[in-house]
């Protein structure tokens, strides 16, 4: 599988760019394919792992490549999809590398995929060098030990090694920190609470932490044994929801607090969180601050990390639509 990715000048492109657009009331993001760069070949080889091989002279060999930690999940995927529809140069880090349905999706042609396992970085950790940005994803679900392990420390590996390998920019997909959780799932915001806190202590301004609520939007699912994918269409759901939790009506009981809050919160679009990740790891959201919440918010909302909750998430997926 093979990808030509633009990357020629594309720092000094990208930050021309930025200064135009930042001066501009109705700035907007990067229409998709819009980045200009040099040309880059990234393989998919066997084995599943991802080379990238200059394709022109001896330039600097920087470029614009979007790493996706959990690249091979639901939110994941959707990510990369985005990214590359972007221009950007993207690689997928997954346990499992890519399932045989991802390899044959046309949509994720041209994305490189690496198998490493979140919690042992050494094994991977080289191939963050150049990149521009690093999107953790990795969750799962479990007992609470389980989850604050795969939530937490997965994720702490993920900003760690980021961080150390000199990326400029990290995202972290968390989750709405609901103050009504319920026992069986403290292990799982514990853990994202825990990231949360290790990649805003690294990266300071310079991290974004995506909170969505419920996410829905296509879902693959499948199923090795019987060598059997799935789509399973969550917005089938999520959007009906999405809208009647959006209601004045809706908006009073979550209000309300407790389980009525984590019944009656609007759920998130993976499209709108997909475009928001790639933002961060391209630093435009850090380039706008607090443009994008939706409401006047406390001081500590605009110091770093910069912090999108579901509502924010929805509100700047509209203003680049």
């Amino acid at each position: 599988m093979q990808l030509l990715v633009n990357a020629r000048g594309v720092q000094q492109a990208y930050a021309r760019w930025c200064r135009a657009q930042t001066l501009c009331s109705s700035w907007r993001a990067p229409r998709e394919n819009s980045l200009p760069g040099r040309q880059w070949l990234c393989t998919q080889t066997s084995s599943g792992e991802a080379q990238a091989q200059e394709q022109s002279g001896n330039e600097s060999p920087e470029r614009k490549t979007l790493v996706v930690v959990g690249g091979a999940g639901y939110v994941g995927s959707h990510i990369a999809r985005y990214a590359k529809r972007c221009g950007l140069s993207v690689l997928c880090i997954s346990r499992s590398g890519a399932s045989s349905a991802q390899l044959k999706d046309a949509s994720l042609d041209g994305v490189a995929w690496l198998r490493g396992d979140a919690l042992e970085p050494e094994s991977w950790k080289y191939a963050l060098s150049g990149a521009s940005g690093v999107v953790s994803c990795v969750g799962g679900f479990g007992s609470n030990e389980q989850m604050r392990r795969i939530c937490g420390d997965t994720n702490v590996s993920v900003a760690r090694a980021a961080h150390e390998a000199g990326v400029p920019r990290f995202v972290f997909v968390s989750a709405r920190m609901y103050a009504f959780q319920p026992a069986f799932m403290r292990g799982y915001f514990e853990g994202k609470k825990m990231a949360e806190q290790v990649a805003g202590e690294l990266f300071g301004k310079d991290a974004t932490i995506l909170r969505p609520a419920f996410v829905y939007g296509a879902r693959q699912i499948s199923i090795p044994k019987v060598n059997v994918s799935l789509n399973v269409p969550l917005q089938l759901i999520g959007k009906p929801l999405h809208a009647f939790n959006q209601t004045q009506a809706a908006r009073a009981v979550s209000k309300l607090g407790g389980p009525f809050e984590l019944a009656f919160s609007p759920p998130t679009s993976v499209d709108d969180l997909s475009k928001c990740a790639v933002l961060g790891a391209t630093g435009y959201l850090q380039a706008q601050g607090q443009a994008f919440t939706t409401d006047a918010q406390p001081p500590h909302r605009a110091a770093p990390p910069l912090i999108l909750e579901s509502d924010d998430i929805a509100h700047c997926a509209k203003t680049h639509a």
